[in-house]
């Protein structure tokens, strides 16, 4: 049997009068759009500090799809990937002093570009790290020294992925130091027009090998796998795994305004990826097709997720097409995933303009969502990072604040600045956040700390 997460009764208990007015499924399975939040009174604001430049500051890089780790054991260590413009490498910076100054890494050969793009980073034990980007479908490095350092990559079994995913076991038990990857690779389905399935594999050897992956599809005839969209591990072990579908019936096309309507499921794995509990149904997405082809590079990147390992509480947050603009929205469960709140805008301002890329942590069950943000740009190519918290789980959102003073101007392909953005919980109600910057015409790569501060009366 698959071990269960351990989400108690009181604490459902609880959380549902948090979240009572949100609970109620919409036909649409969607919010309805909102250009005045009352939730977002009387809550908390952040309260950033000087952003930092990341050590060389990405000088002539052009750095796209920024992705954050900080070391659970210890907050001050930070690690920070990137991709170079045009998709032609990666770069990693590490930090430890809490972001304060950052080292640029270098692979085994004294090469400081890892190959190939879709970077993604993670700590694991004892000052671990690992790495992988989508170099010969999908390959994975690690550092001993707390990323500064890296081993000779390692390929994952499975062929071509996309959108991968590394995380590591770092809690006890008897799991610990196992390192899970996830993706999505491509294989043929007679007569269907399925191509994608979901690959989970994972490492028992410190990422010297690894097993060849655990396939899933989601119903071929109901769905078409777009992207998986984050990988956690619970603290019992269990994976919980997001993906997105999009709904088939009618072509998958939504309404006449050319959004395709798609679906967030949640799969959970059992800790050898052999059993599964699920999908569960997170929430309806939409988003814009090639009929929109400008306002689809806006909502690219899918959700992302985030534990509050101490309440087991599930955040989920993405972009989503509301009429003509996209906007930044979140559900919550309170019950292992199982069942997902009702979704809510999270953004209370910024309705004419097209928001992007958010990023989402937990930090002391303080929820932190960050996107890049264009209402202060009547043409829409300019994003400044903003940011807004919750301290009620979610439930409510203070304003969304500018975090930082520089911003990105963009277009095409990586319009909304990449796929991914860097957010993580550093303790104690506090985050640190990546930003894109440009500076004297080249784009440069920053991050900020910030806290959360009550809002004045």
């Amino acid at each position: 049997m698959m071990r269960r997460s351990k989400t108690a009764g009181a604490l459902a208990v609880t959380r549902t009068l948090a979240v009572v007015g949100l609970m109620t499924a919409t036909s649409a399975g969607i919010a309805a759009p909102k250009t005045e939040v009352a939730a977002h009174a009387e809550q908390s604001v952040p309260r950033p500090n000087q952003a930092v430049r990341v050590a060389d500051g990405a000088a002539g890089l052009g750095p796209l799809e920024p992705w954050l780790a900080v070391d659970p054991s210890d907050s001050r260590r930070a690690l920070v990937t990137a991709m170079t413009a045009g998709a032609r490498g990666s770069v990693i910076y590490a930090s430890d002093d809490g972001g304060r100054t950052w080292d640029r890494a270098a692979q085994s050969d004294g090469s400081d570009i890892f190959p190939s793009g879709d970077p993604m980073i993670t700590f694991g034990l004892d000052g671990t790290a690992f790495f992988t980007t989508l170099a010969s479908g999908m390959m994975v490095w690690r550092s001993d020294d707390e990323g500064r350092h890296w081993r000779e990559g390692v390929t994952v079994p499975g062929g071509s992925y996309d959108r991968q995913f590394v995380r590591v076991v770092t809690g006890d038990g008897a799991d610990q130091g196992r390192i899970y990857t996830a993706g999505k690779i491509g294989i043929t389905v007679f007569e269907s027009i399925a191509s994608d399935v979901i690959a989970v594999s994972y490492s028992d050897d410190g990422g010297v090998s690894y097993q060849s992956p655990r396939l899933f599809l989601p119903p071929p005839g109901e769905q078409i796998l777009h992207v998986v969209t984050d990988l956690m591990v619970e603290s019992g072990g269990d994976l919980l795994l997001p993906y997105i579908g999009f709904i088939r019936r009618g072509g998958g096309e939504g309404p006449r305004d050319g959004r395709l309507t798609g679906r967030f499921s949640l799969l959970r794995l059992s800790n050898d990826a052999r059993e599964h509990e699920g999908p569960f149904e997170m929430a309806t997405m939409h988003t814009y097709g090639n009929a929109r082809r400008g306002l689809s590079r806006m909502g690219l990147g899918g959700g992302r997720l985030a534990l509050d390992s101490a309440s087991g509480a599930m955040y989920l947050v993405w972009p989503e097409a509301v009429g003509e603009r996209i906007q930044i929205y979140m559900a919550t469960s309170v019950d292992g995933g199982r069942t997902w709140s009702e979704p809510q805008r999270v953004n209370d301002g910024g309705f004419d303009a097209n928001l992007s890329n958010p990023g989402l942590a937990v930090s002391d069950g303080v929820v932190a969502v960050t996107w890049n943000d264009r209402r202060e740009d009547p043409s829409g190519r300019c994003f400044r990072l903003f940011g807004a918290v919750s301290t009620d789980g979610g439930s409510t959102f203070g304003p969304g604040v500018p975090l930082t003073e520089g911003r990105a101007c963009m277009d095409g392909r990586w319009a909304n600045g990449g796929d991914t953005q860097g957010l993580a919980g550093l303790g104690a109600g506090r985050f640190l956040a990546t930003a894109l910057h440009d500076v004297g015409g080249e784009r440069q790569l920053w991050v900020v700390e910030f806290a959360i501060e009550a809002e004045a009366p």
